[in-house]
């Protein structure tokens, strides 16, 4: 409040106004001096001894505060005699202190500020340099203002559009193209930087219908990395998405080490379900949610508050955006395991590259783990030997025929006789044959 009122006084703006901005509970009139044309912001009280008459009220020109309460006086209140009054009366003053550099209150409701304006432990920390440029009202003024505005009514700090900036005296005008900008500025030439390659591709990036698309090719080809574990197009594909994804809230100051620590978590969490502990479980479900939560975390600017209305914003576009992702990548990822033998470029490019993966001369391939069972090819209980480790994927001779399949639990060496336990449309899991004095079965 100090700050705005000094240079209030320093650059010729109402020192009263400045105190609205800052604080609420100020209620403000504006009158225009008839011969001078100058306008000054008014308080109740000055109301009264320019107009000697109940202030005019109504719609304030500022808007309030839906709830807030007026500091408008009641007049059906009696005022109380024995109150002690809060104005300067009442506050301990410095033995040299220069009147016409005290601070001014606005309104009564600061009574509290002013006596620490006036506070002589403080002085030299709130002092003016300079002198208030608003004068003192009285009674011999009352015919030479004429009332322009109620301005607000004190429920709120006020806030000015460019119109009303012009009207308070904070703007001398706006400027509309880029002439008014050369005259207001005496300049006789303008050069207009225009946005770099940069700048565009990553405000291209960032829109959110691009992010969400960057979700569902993440999503999707983690999915089918996962499919057939192994270093392949899936996994390099969701990298490249996930790189494209960070990268542009990265630049523009939207995300932080948090959100790439929580996404780097949920991938690894997820992967711990899917190939160390299969089942969806406890590692699944906190998978799931770290890394859906570093992903809303990129939409949110770093340091903003979850109270201001832009973040909630912020936070519903980010939620949405991943809904509809991973709807999308749900449906695709559905049709991809439906007809995985009929998408060529992923049996070739990722399940022949897949760790202990290779396609069968009969004819037979990895896709038999991966497609629906109608055909009875294998069910649980059918026993077979691995024909790769198990780590925890690789391949086994399950009833002659060569397929992918999974270690339920911990990791299954080669040559080792298995039994089949689950049966899915996406995978098959097996365990090892124990005998009853700890030597293999024969399958």
């Amino acid at each position: 409040l100090a700050d705005v009122t000094d240079s209030a006084r320093r650059f010729g703006y109402d020192e009263y106004l400045v105190q609205a901005i800052a604080v609420d509970g100020i209620e403000l009139w504006l009158v225009e001096n008839n011969e001078t044309g100058v306008r000054y912001a008014i308080n109740f009280n000055e109301y009264l001894v320019l107009f000697g008459d109940e202030p005019v009220r109504g719609k304030p020109m500022l808007a309030g505060a839906t709830g807030g309460v007026s500091t408008a006086p009641d007049p059906l209140d009696e005022p109380d005699p024995t109150a002690e009054a809060p104005g300067p009366a009442s506050v301990p003053q410095a033995p040299d202190h220069d009147p016409s550099k005290d601070f001014k209150p606005a309104s009564d409701t600061l009574g509290d500020i002013e006596r620490e304006f006036r506070n002589p432990e403080r002085i030299g920390e709130l002092a003016f340099d300079v002198a208030s440029n608003r004068p003192a009202f009285s009674e011999n003024d009352a015919g030479d203002y004429t009332l322009i505005a109620y301005v607000t009514d004190g429920t709120a700090a006020i806030v000015m559009r460019e119109g009303q900036l012009q009207t308070l005296g904070f703007s001398s005008g706006v400027i509309q193209n880029d002439e008014e900008l050369k005259a207001f500025m005496g300049a006789t030439t303008l050069v207009r930087q225009g946005e770099s390659w940069s700048e565009s591709v990553v405000r291209f990036l960032s829109s959110p219908y691009i992010r969400g698309l960057f979700i569902v090719v993440f999503l999707v080809a983690m999915f089918v990395e996962m499919l057939a574990p192994g270093v392949g197009l899936g996994g390099g594909v969701a990298l490249i998405a996930l790189g494209l994804l960070l990268a542009p809230p990265m630049i523009l100051g939207m995300a932080g080490w948090w959100e790439i620590i929580a996404i780097g978590a949920g991938i690894v969490l997820l992967l711990m379900e899917a190939f160390v502990l299969p089942g969806f479980g406890v590692f699944g479900v906190l998978g799931l949610l770290t890394l859906f939560g570093g992903l809303l975390g990129t939409f949110i600017p770093a340091g903003g508050s979850f109270s201001a209305p832009s973040t909630q914003q912020d936070m519903l576009t980010g939620a949405t955006t991943l809904l509809l992702s991973l709807v999308t990548a749900s449906v695709l990822g559905w049709l991809i395991a439906k007809n995985m033998k009929s998408i060529p470029i992923l049996e070739s490019m990722i399940l022949s590259g897949a760790t202990g993966v290779n396609a069968d001369p009969s004819g037979h391939t990895i896709l038999k783990a991966l497609a629906p069972y109608a055909d009875d090819v294998v069910r649980i209980g059918d026993t077979g030997v691995t024909t790769t480790p198990l780590r925890p994927s690789g391949q086994a001779d399950i009833e002659g025929e060569l397929m992918t399949v999974y270690a339920g639990i911990g990791y299954i060496e080669s040559g080792t006789a298995v039994r089949v336990t689950s049966v899915t449309a996406m995978r098959v899991d097996v365990e090892p044959i124990d005998g009853p004095n700890g030597e293999q079965e024969n399958g």
